[in-house]
């Protein structure tokens, strides 16, 4: 937190509590002002951090040839390839024919999760060493 955010909420807290007491007729302490006002400043910058899965600039990003390579080194038949929260998708078949959403960081074409249709969710580290020019 920054020396002007919290500037700002020393300066607000005192209009935030009259604010507050005037319904509740002075029962709302201190501390309860500082603990809800702490709230409203941290969550929305928490709701922030929560963006992308993966975060890599576009020009770092493997070609979807490469990703398709991967594909076919896993034994994966691919149905579809997109962009979801910033991470390669494949969608397709496993060896088994299993249908599988697999999610894939674009720089690094590392497996971050495999997802199977059948319900069954499973972190794998499949796909971790592999590195494609």
């Amino acid at each position: 937190m920054t020396r002007a955010e919290v500037e700002a909420i020393a300066l607000a807290l005192p209009a935030a509590q009259n604010v507050i007491q005037w319904p509740l007729y002075g029962v709302w302490s201190m501390k309860r002002s500082l603990t809800i006002l702490t709230f409203l400043v941290v969550l929305p910058s928490g709701a922030a951090l929560a963006g992308d899965d993966c975060a890599v600039p576009l020009a770092d990003w493997q070609p979807r040839s490469a990703v398709v390579r991967l594909a076919e080194e896993n034994g994966w038949v691919v149905r579809r390839i997109k962009i979801d929260d910033g991470c390669y998708e494949i969608k397709g078949t496993d060896r088994e024919g299993r249908r599988i959403e697999v999610t894939v960081d674009q720089g690094t074409l590392q497996v971050i999760e495999i997802e199977y249709k059948d319900g069954d969710d499973r972190r794998s580290r499949e796909g971790r060493e592999h590195k494609h020019d």
